[in-house]
């Protein structure tokens, strides 16, 4: 079950850079900062799955997740740029500018939310009981020791290029 959640949330990462890519260049890609940078914000938003078996905590930050990168998406698509910190306190603005924010969203933004449901629907389907889901997490230790070594694999990498 660990496996489905690991390649839906670098799905969704790698789906947003895929969309941000689209109106710029897809240099970020031939770069190894962006797999290792997914990939350890994979590994360390799946922690509380990997540890408790958090389920409904790890479906409810996709959604967020979601809709954390369709806003970034549509705010690009028109400003070309990334939404400001202090923009997401500005939410009551959107009244005036529905007709707009409607015509910004595609219909590839909504891989976002099947890339959520997928996990969603095969967990409550086939996990939800216990004595199914024990087995699988058996091997917790391997998970966390994984997310781990990304930690410092990314570390490494950091401290060793040239970012000049």
């Amino acid at each position: 079950m660990f496996w489905i959640f690991l390649v839906c949330l670098s799905g969704k990462f790698m789906l947003f850079n895929f969309l941000w890519c689209t109106q710029t260049t897809f240099t970020p890609f031939s770069t190894l900062e962006l797999y290792l940078n997914t990939f350890l914000c994979v590994f360390i938003l799946l922690l509380p799955l990997m540890i408790g078996r958090a389920v409904k905590i790890t479906l409810a930050m996709f959604l967020l997740l979601d809709l954390l990168f369709i806003s970034n998406l549509m705010y690009f698509r028109t400003y070309y740029t990334a939404i400001p910190l202090e923009s997401y306190k500005l939410l009551g603005n959107l009244r005036e500018f529905t007709d707009s924010v409607f015509d910004s969203v595609r219909l590839l933004d909504m891989g976002f939310f099947l890339l959520t449901f997928c996990p969603g629907i095969i967990w409550f389907k086939h996990y939800k009981d216990i004595s199914n889901y024990k087995t699988y997490y058996n091997k917790r230790a391997v998970c966390v020791h994984s997310t781990v070594i990304f930690i410092l694999l990314f570390i490494f990498f950091l401290t060793s290029c040239d970012c000049t």
